[in-house]
């Protein structure tokens, strides 16, 4: 229990005029002294002699989709006689969760409370803080909460046409061409006396200043590694990051649909997820996979022989016939270049979420190289954008 500011001020004017009514002899402080204590008095008494109350909270859903609203609904028992409720709606319920409006109450000590959920992930959403106060308004106490509610919230996923990865796959393991005898190939090595010369792979050789031949296979794509940048410096804010998660997630739900092997990869942590080839997940697993990705700030050093994430996720996925994707908002060049040598520019696609202004540096190093680059402000506007190049001729 604690005084409100309304409560604090007539317990001054208590004190204050019992002391002058001391000193100056005048009754009518006196007076009003007696009435400021009894009232100050009444309402202790009211507040703390009210029963034990209590709040509860469930969730009309329990998985949403980031960006949909939903409904808590609030249950309060034995609120006490002649005590007034107060919501504070300005303490958060839980990560990313939006009060869209006041409480509506319902008969019973039920209230319903508007909520819109802004971050991908799982949480415990609780109660709003609810204080009981008397009716004069100079004593308050807080209600306990008994009960919160669990969400899952799914990245907000955006179509991505099947035919987008079909033919950036095979873009990709073709070199945006034919190769010298017409199949498809997962990468290049030097030439060695021998090789065929139809399988010289002519702009690479001549950016890299030597002469790389196509090694060949029957199936462009067998697995999908998605690396999903969580530096904190490689994004705008949080929001640009939720939109980049957005879109991943909508690359690799589409690569599960295909049958596609997915290797799911935070730049800044471990490896988060597998789906074997041929295992078309549920959007359920899919949302559990990247709950806990989370922006971070990368270790301030590395321990001698420490292996990096990225490092650890190229010795053991990305191998032969695999293709690369970065999702990230403005990387650091030292990201990708460390990306480049282990994966060849043919097999690697970057995709940026972030403004305009933050996105030129990745542009310039990108056309440098030979990556392809997809940019945009939203996921929306990336699937966009990946379909029209995926299904622009070569």
């Amino acid at each position: 229990m604690s005084l409100t500011r309304t409560g604090a001020g007539v317990l001054a004017t208590a004190v204050l005029s019992g002391i002058a009514a001391v000193l100056l002899a005048a009754p009518a402080l006196g007076v009003v002294a007696g009435v400021a204590a009894l009232a100050s008095l009444a309402a202790a008494v009211l507040v703390a002699t009210a029963p034990q109350a209590a709040v509860s909270l469930c969730l009309d859903v329990t998985v949403v989709r980031r960006g949909d609203h939903l409904t808590a609904l609030v249950e309060t028992t034995a609120l006490g006689p002649f005590l007034e409720a107060e919501w504070e709606l300005g303490a958060a319920l839980g990560p990313g969760i939006e009060v869209m409006g006041p409480p509506e109450r319902h008969d019973g000590g039920r209230w319903s409370l508007p909520l819109r959920a802004m971050q991908h992930g799982v949480f415990s959403v609780v109660p709003p803080p609810l204080v009981r106060t008397d009716p004069f308004g100079l004593c308050r106490s807080r209600v306990a909460v008994t009960s919160a509610g669990r969400l899952l919230v799914r990245p907000a996923e955006v179509p991505l046409a099947r035919t987008a990865l079909a033919s950036f796959a095979h873009a990709v393991s073709s070199g945006r061409g034919p190769s010298g005898d017409g199949d498809e190939f997962d990468t290049v090595r030097r030439y060695e006396p021998g090789d065929d010369i139809r399988r010289i792979h002519w702009p690479n050789s001549a950016r890299t200043g030597e002469v790389l031949v196509c090694l060949h296979s029957d199936s462009p794509v067998r697995e999908l590694v998605v690396l999903q940048d969580t530096a904190v410096s490689s994004f705008e804010d949080a929001e640009y990051f939720e939109r980049a998660v957005d879109f991943a997630a909508s690359l690799v739900r589409s690569a599960g649909e295909r049958g596609i092997g997915v290797h799911l990869v935070a730049t800044q942590g471990e490896r988060v997820w597998s789906l074997p080839a041929g295992d078309r997940s549920a959007p359920y697993d899919i949302s559990q996979a990247f709950a806990p990705i989370a922006l971070e700030d990368p270790p301030p050093h590395r321990a001698p022989g420490h292996v990096s994430p990225l490092d650890r996720a190229a010795r053991e996925t990305l191998g032969r016939g695999t293709t690369a994707v970065l999702v990230t908002g403005a990387p650091s060049t030292d990201l990708l270049d460390a990306l480049t040598a282990v994966v060849p520019p043919m097999r690697l696609r970057v995709v940026c979420l972030g403004p305009q202004r933050t996105r030129t540096e990745v542009t310039g190093w990108a056309r440098g190289r030979g990556v392809v680059l997809v940019d945009g402000g939203d996921a929306r506007a990336v699937a966009a954008q990946w379909t029209a190049w995926a299904g622009a001729p070569r």
